[in-house]
């Protein structure tokens, strides 16, 4: 095929001069696009409407997801380090625990106090000073350990409220990365977009690279021709 870039005629319309080249390249370049690229660019066109779809469902999941963490953690975080850490629940059954092993404790203690005094001066006696004595140490042991017992259990309710401030503020800062998963979609979208963006663009360069040429070769003979009527006149 003969690409002509140059042609030049006299004043009575006849060709006296011709340039160009021969062209030897795939016929598509020269005559548009081949069906194979317009099939390509429909392909990719629909990819990326998937992907983007894809992107989306990624985005809201993720969205989803940042915000229950969000709504969970913050609260928590809002708190400071110094809050406690045990619910209402927990604590009111380790109380009891405690209240329940001291008191079971004690009158276990005292019953056996009793059943010595018994033994030793009939089941009718009246306590004496050493059995009120020993009583009222058992009592006051009792709530020495009653007391120990809730002291430890409160050091251990700041102990957990301080985990879960740190471990709350770590998962917060990591909440973000549930949009890893979006981020990575829509960078393919972007691809696929970019993919389907350049095949379009050949195709129209290559369905009007005729016309250019065309233009060109009108272009250079109008020049010819208005160069050679000027000088006519």
């Amino acid at each position: 095929m003969f690409i002509i870039t140059k042609i030049v005629f006299d004043n009575l319309g006849r060709e006296i001069e011709r340039e160009g080249y021969e062209y030897f390249g795939p016929l598509a370049l020269g005559c548009g696009a081949s069906s194979q690229q317009e099939s390509l660019e429909a392909s990719q066109a629909a990819y990326y409407q998937t992907l983007q779809q894809n992107a989306q469902q990624e985005f809201g999941q993720a969205s989803s997801v940042f915000n229950d963490i969000y709504q969970a953690m913050s609260p928590i975080v809002a708190a400071g380090p110094n809050q406690l850490g045990y619910s209402a629940g927990e604590l009111a059954t380790l109380d009891n625990a405690a209240l329940t092993g001291t008191s079971q404790a004690y009158t276990g203690a005292a019953q056996s106090v009793r059943q010595q005094e018994a033994a030793a001066g009939g089941s009718n006696f009246v306590p004496s000073g050493a059995t009120l004595q020993i009583n009222s140490q058992l009592a006051g042991q009792a709530a020495a350990q009653e007391g120990s017992e809730l002291n430890q259990i409160q050091q251990a309710d700041y102990q957990q409220g301080s985990q879960n401030y740190w471990q709350a503020s770590g998962d917060l800062a990591s909440a973000t990365g549930a949009y890893n998963p979006a981020t990575s979609a829509a960078g393919e979208a972007n691809t696929g977009g970019a993919d389907a963006a350049n095949t379009a663009n050949q195709i129209a360069q290559e369905n009007n690279s005729w016309m250019q040429a065309v233009s060109g070769a009108i272009g250079g003979a109008g020049s010819v021709i208005g160069g050679a009527l000027s000088r006519q006149k």
